[in-house]
């Protein structure tokens, strides 16, 4: 994966009309989830679709709380989206030919303080990913 397309997908939403990106926009905006923080620790591989992957070694609370946040708000909007388990990962590498689990590597600190909505398109054969929504996360009111 480049650099530029490292991403944790909260909620994968598929193709939406053009129409309908305010109102994505307009409830995204109610999301009130503190910031949070996160060490991606653990690295692995399904190698069923040959992905190497590396996840949080401890999923901290505030992280499924605004998936749940997001997808009350998609539904409440009539949005269809992808209703599978949330299982958090970062897609490092695709079309792994891997014949082992790969190598466990250092862990790596992320630290959340907003979310973006984002648009994607194959250009060339390659993922090119748009920021057309950026959220940030509330801070309690006694650290403003």
């Amino acid at each position: 994966m480049r650099r530029e397309t490292i991403h944790l997908t909260l909620v994968f939403l598929g193709e939406i009309e053009e129409g309908r990106i305010g109102d994505l926009l307009g409830l995204a905006s109610a999301i009130q989830i503190p910031p949070f923080k996160f060490d991606l620790a653990r690295y692995g591989w399904w190698p069923h679709n040959r992905i190497v992957w590396v996840a949080p070694g401890e999923v901290p609370a505030e992280l499924p709380l605004l998936v749940d946040a997001l997808r009350e708000k998609l539904v409440g909007a009539g949005f269809r989206f992808d209703a599978k388990p949330f299982v958090p990962h970062v897609t490092l590498l695709r079309k792994a030919a891997c014949k082992i689990n790969p190598l466990a590597a250092a862990a790596v600190g992320w630290r959340v303080r907003d979310f973006v909505l984002v648009r994607s398109a194959s250009n060339a054969g390659a993922a090119a990913y748009e920021v057309i929504g950026r959220w940030p996360l509330a801070r309690p009111a006694a650290a403003r």
